[in-house]
């Protein structure tokens, strides 16, 4: 295509005259087309090939090469943009086969000339001035730039017919694409056909010799470096002119606008591709110099100004988001040669073809320095085509070039944070590896993708239907409070009523909100039951298969660091105390029995003997001269005496028996008597204490309520260290399945655990049960949930139950997912939908009700056998009383148990048969004294029959012994052979007592199991 007049290139090299004359104009025109590059037009080819490029009544070839692809004849271009824009089609040159009938009997069929159409005309059918230039003059993209408003026929600005005296006549010289080669050459200073690093940045002749540029990086608002990195498209270390030309459209709408990127940080040569990219603000002030250049004119042509306008609000920002291709809010060279030059079909990828048509492929270009990079260097994922991410890569990797990209290449090359940080997508390392920055290549096409789909920004979470999303569930069966899965399904494409439970019902809610698709995938019953993380198959995203896994957890677990999970997806979620559902009853015998023996009963009766006996001592002392009656003299009666007194006294009995009679005891009486009275104040309020010690579990009401109480906890909570925060004894136990075991056994005295845990063991069969839900048992659920929960936030290293987790190290997908899961969560509890899903939930989320009362109705509380022996007693001493009264019952119980004539009458044997002595009347007188004064203490102690004799003998040896002594001796050994003979008597009345009891007792409870076996259920106190 290099004949005369046509490509800028052999036109450059013809006219070296006309290059130099052109300087001084050059930085005025580079100025003005790097606004205008902000604004790419969209040239599509049809089926995969590149648009033709027409010269004059030549066929119009399609370019063979990148440097064919700029090969724009100038005398064809001069001569199309006589007409405007949207009248190109009628006068340039077209195809043959592309003209249509208009009118005719062959109306909009393919024709030659007008005999085809049988009274039409063959002519080209109207198009926009985009596809004239897509399909027609392809070659000649670089000079003419594409506003991309409107959408039907965007507006294309570039130069006009203009007078040489007229005011824009220089500025549109400085849009005149023949222009571009000459400014080149002026560079070339080797004439080599390629631009060093040293020739480009020279201040003398290079680019940045040039205003605006060599102010710009004067001041630190252009990078030099940076910029011949980032011009240099197929990174052979040498700028070829095409490279230029392209830097030359993108750099005009700076220029024209006269305006610099805004500086963020620091300085712009310092900042994102040092400074060489165009932001909102460049954009908005290029679209409004571009369209008052256009209506003057227009309006100098005598063309229709209405043609042109300023874009409505809604159309500048769509403007922006379609060049800006990375979401970074600039516009960088390398966004927009890819998508105005190397993405020909605008597909948003390169094809092979596309590639060898590109830039990037540094065949047939000017001679190189370096290893051109090839089609499967960009290709990164092997899918044969190179999306812009790719090719970004390829750009940002330049110091050094090792296929990994660090910190500082990755600020450079302007990846935007609202994608995540450089950290978001590195496992921990100092650079992103491939294999990183291809999970990163699907996270952000996801997004993007979803974002252009639905119409919604980065900020409302956009998610593409062609990454799909799969969520993992533990399968619960019937029976889960969380996940419903009766009939046993593997999978479920999106929201099935075939499943259900409360976590599912919220995801599904959760998606519907950010209009996402998803496949739920259920774990097995059986691995469900090991409950092992492992069994979500949780790991990076499938990039073969642009798919992203996730878990729906419905248990408490501790996930490991690699994992990123959402806040809790249910309003009740956290930490919770089990406790019996039946109160513990207070057996009164143990706790007397456990009264007796415990260490303040033992410790209170010690200090009180002690005391009593002290006092007992002071009462003897002041009461023992002056109320010798009833405090006697002698120091051990006295002493029992005061502590008889000192007993009553402080018990508040108050015999009245013995009493203080003088002024000083009185005294101390009444001070020992406010004394007891507090002393035992404070044993009553003891025991009241011990009684409620013994029931203090039924007063458990939540977590502010368990210090001091045996709690059990779960192994894996250990590390959350509950009990330092609540104050209880921690008992430690690896399953559920063991601590409700104990808790019902009353080994402990509550269970805090997770309340999803809680209620998945609820609401799952178990073996022990008889494979019922432990719910069902003893008619009831025999555990209840007691008082508030405690959020997962208020532990240390606590995690909520149910929440959405999936891997996230190295991959900040999981870390955007969430993050929208969150969102999405907030909104749900602010409008009370996740608390309706719990309402409606609730027959699950609740242990069930008695199925069958009848059933399960109480046994009485009555203690039965011990009721019916206090009775059977009650009758046998009511008839015992009976019998005695009556005198026939008297002589039947008097030959029961009637004495023989011997013992009747002891006092034959002794008695001697002679005139009573002194001694004897003395005898007969005691013995007819009264028996209360006998009881008051005037009869001598008894001795038995063995220490009689001995002291007789004993007297008799001395010679002391008198008549009157041995009839008291013989008086005493009658008294202990009555008192033998009323002790045979008692026992053998009490044996036949026991026998009658026992007898009694034993029909009494044959009669009771025969009768009420089936219905008696008797108390167990454990």
């Amino acid at each position: 295509m290099q004949g005369p007049g046509c490509g800028l290139a052999a036109e450059r090299r013809a006219d070296s005259s006309k290059a130099k004359n052109s300087m001084g104009r050059a930085s005025l025109l580079t100025l003005l087309l790097v606004c205008l590059a902000s604004i790419p037009t969209i040239s599509l080819a049809q089926d995969g090939t590149p648009g033709q490029c027409c010269n004059g009544g030549t066929p119009c070839p399609t370019p063979a090469t990148g440097k064919a692809m700029f090969e724009c004849s100038r005398n064809e271009w001069d001569r199309i943009t006589q007409y405007p824009p949207w009248e190109w089609y009628q006068h340039g040159p077209t195809l043959a086969i592309d003209k249509q009938c208009q009118g005719g009997t062959n109306a909009y069929k393919a024709c030659i000339n007008d005999v085809d159409c049988g009274g039409g005309i063959c002519a080209m059918p109207q198009i926009s001035a985009r596809d004239y230039m897509k399909n027609y003059m392809s070659c000649c993209r670089h000079c003419t730039w594409d506003m991309l408003y409107p959408a039907a026929a965007p507006i294309q600005f570039t130069k006009t017919p203009l007078a040489a005296d007229n005011a824009l006549y220089s500025t549109v010289q400085l849009m005149d694409c023949s222009n571009f080669a000459a400014e080149f050459g002026s560079m070339d200073v080797n004439n080599d056909g390629s631009l060093s690093a040293d020739e480009f940045e020279s201040t003398s002749t290079g680019w940045f010799s040039k205003t605006p540029m060599k102010q710009m990086a004067a001041q630190a608002m252009l990078n030099a470096t940076l910029t011949t990195w980032t011009v240099d498209f197929n990174k052979d270390d040498v700028i070829s002119m095409e490279e230029y030309i392209v830097l030359r459209h993108f750099w005009t709408p700076v220029l024209l606008g006269s305006t610099a990127p805004a500086v963020e940080t620091g300085t712009l040569a310092g900042g994102p591709l040092g400074g060489l990219y165009m932001d909102d603000a460049t954009t908005s002030v290029w679209v409004t110099t571009a369209n008052n250049m256009l209506l003057n004119l227009y309006l100098n042509n005598s063309w229709p100004a209405a043609k042109t306008r300023q874009p409505r609000s809604s159309e500048e920002n769509e403007m922006k988001k379609t060049a800006d291709l990375d979401g970074s809010k600039r516009i960088s060279l390398e966004e927009h040669y890819f998508r105005h030059f190397a993405d020909i079909d605008k597909s948003g990828r390169l094809e092979r073809w596309e590639f060898d048509l590109s830039l990037y492929n540094a065949e047939g270009l000017a001679p190189t320095r370096a290893p051109p990079l090839s089609f499967d260097d960009h290709d990164l994922d092997g899918n044969a085509v190179i999306s812009w991410l790719e090719r970004k890569r390829i750009f940002a990797d330049n110091n050094p070039k090792d296929g990994a990209l660090n910190y500082e290449e990755w600020r450079t090359a302007d990846y935007p944070m609202a994608y995540g940080p450089f950290q978001g997508h590195t496992k921990g390392g100092r650079s992103i590896q491939s294999h990183e920055y291809m999970n990163y290549m699907l996270y952000h096409d996801c997004t993007v993708r979803g974002s252009l789909a639905y119409s919604r920004p980065l900020s409302s979470f956009p998610w593409d239907a062609s990454c799909p999303l799969v969520i993992t569930v533990h399968d619960q069966g019937e029976f889960g409070p969380f996940t419903l899965n009766p009939g046993g399904l593997a999978e479920v494409e999106g929201p099935s009523a075939a499943v259900g439970g409360y976590a599912v019902r919220a995801w599904e809610n959760i998606t519907a909100r950010l209009l996402w698709s998803y496949k739920m995938e259920f774990v097995d019953r059986e691995a469900s039951a090991r409950r092992s993380l492992d069994n979500y198959r949780i790991a990076g995203p499938d990039v073969a298969n642009r798919e992203f896994r996730l878990a729906l957890l419905t248990e408490q677990d501790t996930v490991p660091p690699d994992w990123t999970c959402s806040e809790s997806i249910w309003v009740d979620d956290g930490f919770v105390v089990s406790v019996n559902s039946e109160p513990v009853r207070a057996d009164l015998y143990l706790i007397a029995g456990k009264l007796v023996i415990s260490s303040h009963f033992v410790n209170f009766f010690c200090t009180l003997f002690f005391t009593v006996l002290f006092v007992g001592h002071i009462i003897w002392i002041l009461e023992h001269r002056g109320n010798k009656e009833v405090f006697r003299p002698f120091y051990g009666e006295g002493v029992m005496d005061g502590l008889w007194w000192s007993i009553v006294t402080q018990t508040t009995v108050g015999y009245g028996d013995k009493a203080p009679g003088t002024g000083p005891g009185k005294v101390f009486a009444i001070f020992w008597m406010l004394f007891g009275l507090i002393m035992f104040g404070v044993f009553s309020g003891q025991v009241t204490v011990f009684l409620e010690d013994e029931t203090a579990v039924n007063n458990i009401a939540g977590p502010n309520s368990i210090a001091g109480f045996r709690v059990g906890v779960l192994e894996k909570n250990k590390p959350l260290q509950i009990f330092q925060v609540y104050g209880f004894t921690p008992s430690y136990f690896n399953t559920l399945e063991e601590a409700f075991s104990d808790l019902e056994d009353k080994k402990i005295d509550a269970l805090v655990a997770s309340r999803a845990d809680i209620l998945n063991f609820y609401n799952t069969p178990r073996e022990k049960n008889g494979g019922l839900k432990p719910a069902l048992v003893n008619c009831g659920n025999p555990f209840k949930i007691v008082g508030f929960a405690i959020p997962p936030e208020a532990l240390t290293q606590a995690q909520p139950a149910v929440r959405v987790c999936g891997y996230g190290r190295g991959v900040y997908a999981t870390t955007y997912l969430t993050a929208a899961v969150n969102q999405a969560i907030r909104n749900m509890t602010r409008d009370n939908s996740l608390a309706a899903i719990s309402s409606e939930e609730a027959d699950t989320l609740n242990p069930p009700a008695v199925e069958d009362g009848s059933e399960c109705e109480e046994g009485t509380k009555f203690n039965i056998p011990l009721i019916v022996a206090a009775l059977l007693l009650l009758l046998l001493y009511t008839a015992l009383i009976i019998l005695t009264d009556n005198e026939k019952a008297q002589k039947l119980m008097h030959s029961i148990f009637a004495p023989s004539s011997a013992e009747e009458h002891p006092q034959s044997e002794d008695r001697p048969h002679s005139t009573p002595s002194d001694g004897e009347a003395d005898s007969d007188q005691l013995k007819s004294k009264p028996k209360k004064d006998l009881q008051n203490g005037d009869m001598p102690p008894t001795l038995s029959q063995e220490h009689a004799d001995e002291m007789i003998e004993s007297a008799k040896r001395l010679g002391v012994f008198s008549a009157m002594q041995a009839t008291d001796v013989r008086r005493m050994q009658r008294e202990m052979k009555e008192q033998r003979f009323l002790m045979e008597r008692m026992l053998k009345f009490f044996a036949v007592c026991s026998g009658l009891v026992l007898c009694s007792l034993a029909a009494m409870a044959g009669i009771l199991i025969v009768i009420w076996g089936d219905q008696i259920q008797v108390a167990n106190y454990d």
